[in-house]
């Protein structure tokens, strides 16, 4: 009846109601005397299991005697071992107090917990934590000083070139009244200027607020309202679609260095910023409400990049290319790390799609760094042969779900090719964990988002804030 009522959708691979079932044996068997026949119990051996999981538990004169029974399509001995020891854990739970309720019961072993507590976040590790962001910048301007630093079409500038205009811009702005904690708006499309402003803007002491020029004006309007920036860095086509009545506007274009910058020293300024102040506010998309700023400190910062560098070996690839939103705080990973090892930033031109991305690639046979979306990664690999672009480029995917599907397009490419799952909301600073998918093994559909990055711990817990067992 149950069944003619919901008319669930029938497959061959389980049964259409539920799959787990839990069979308390207690019925009464009381003791049958025949003349001349001995009678006893005939334990059935089973190869086959009906459903995806059953508990089988009997009364006997010893007490009770489980056994499971399970499908090892879905299971291996192992999760079966740690759920019964699960199990076991929550009738003493039960026993010792069963005034709980179920949900708040602890299933795991105190070796579990230890496991999951701290072996498996013992990510310390030592990077620059008394230092920021520009400062690291500033370091490897000394050593690579006539290296090609930021290419934006035809133009370029070296270490030496982008350092000395961010200094003056700097020092300017100090001028203006920037300090630490202050915040300064930045709307410009991407361009040289672009990275001259964010550079200036940290060596003077500020934060840097990030407004997409494509935004809608009202959302403009309400982050610059929400911010609360007392200056804003833009570029002249811009200016008259902000509303920027009572703040103080500083249009950065290239005829500002021979007229208003020029003026100021080239050498780096000294402020009072710390690895404890903000470097950064970035605005939510505000899919659960009001765009809301987030606001990120030189040391989560400096942390995350030191962390970057090294697992995506950011020093051995050409550079990284920037193709995504100043606003999408995946773009840090592209635009700083290069900056910090010597190497290059490609900018390309706003609004260019993901065609273009595809012709760089191709055109460009030097290994990269790569940030992308799932959903462009997608649309890159049915646009271009996935052998025509380069060997060796990093693919570092994030801002949404990545499911196998996405990665088997890329089933054919080189095995030099790297992968990386990489999680993490924008409150914990671009990313805080990652996974590294082989695209030579059987991919799941659901891909995991992998280990915590360096002096990041992660746990997973349930409603009730409880730790849940390996495999939840």
């Amino acid at each position: 009846q149950v069944v003619e009522a919901l008319q669930p959708q029938r497959s061959l691979s389980h049964t259409p109601l539920f799959q787990v079932i839990f069979d308390m044996q207690n019925a009464p068997m009381g003791e049958i005397e025949l003349s001349g026949m001995a009678l006893r119990r005939v334990e059935q051996e089973r190869i086959i299991a009906k459903f995806d999981l059953t508990l089988f538990v009997s009364e006997t004169a010893n007490g009770l005697v489980g056994v499971w029974e399970y499908s090892t399509d879905l299971f291996d001995a192992s999760t079966i071992e740690r759920m019964t020891a699960h199990f076991e854990n929550l009738l003493l739970a039960v026993a010792e107090s069963p005034q709980q309720t179920i949900g708040e019961i602890p299933l795991l072993s105190d070796a579990e917990r230890h496991q999951l507590l701290f072996e498996w976040n013992d990510t310390a590790r030592e990077y620059s934590k008394d230092k920021c962001i520009h400062q690291l910048f500033e370091e490897q301007v000394e050593q690579t000083p006539d290296a090609v630093a930021v290419v934006f079409e035809e133009q370029q500038l070296t270490y030496r070139q982008l350092n000395e205009r961010a200094n003056q811009l700097a020092h300017h702005l100090k001028t203006l009244g920037v300090e630490p904690e202050v915040l300064v708006g930045i709307c410009i499309e991407r361009s040289l200027e672009m990275v001259v402003g964010l550079l200036g803007i940290l060596k003077a002491g500020g934060a840097y607020v990030p407004l997409d020029p494509s935004y809608p004006t009202e959302r403009l309007a309400l982050m610059i309202e929400d911010s609360q920036i007392p200056i804003l860095i833009t570029q002249e086509q811009l200016a008259e679609n902000l509303p920027t009545t009572w703040i103080q506007v500083l249009l950065l274009e290239e005829e500002l260095w021979p007229t208003l910058l020029s003026i100021h020293p080239q050498y780096n300024p000294m402020n009072e910023v710390t690895a404890n102040h903000l470097a950064y506010v970035i605005y939510t998309s505000g899919s659960t409400g009001t765009p809301k700023g987030t606001m990120v400190l030189h040391q989560g910062l400096v942390n995350y990049l030191s962390w970057c560098t090294d697992t995506y070996a950011v020093a051995d690839l050409a550079g990284a290319i920037v193709h995504s939103s100043l606003s999408f705080d995946a773009t840090v990973t592209a635009l700083f790390a290069p900056l910090i090892v010597g190497k290059v930033v490609c900018l390309l031109p706003e609004r260019e799609t993901i065609e273009h991305l595809a012709s760089w690639l191709s055109k460009n046979q030097k290994p990269s760094l790569v940030k992308i979306t799932p959903a462009h990664l997608d649309v890159l690999a049915q646009i271009s042969p996935v052998q025509s672009l380069n060997t060796a480029n990093t693919f570092v995917i994030g801002g949404e779900v990545l499911k196998g599907n996405s990665l088997s397009l890329w089933s054919n490419s080189p095995n030099s090719t790297r992968f990386i799952n990489e999680y993490g909301p924008t409150e914990t600073v671009v990313g805080c964990c990652i996974y590294e998918v082989s695209t030579t093994e059987p991919l799941a559909e659901s891909l995991p988002i992998g280990r915590p990055i360096f002096n990041t711990q992660i746990y997973i817990l349930d409603s009730h804030l409880q730790l849940v067992p390996i495999g939840v």
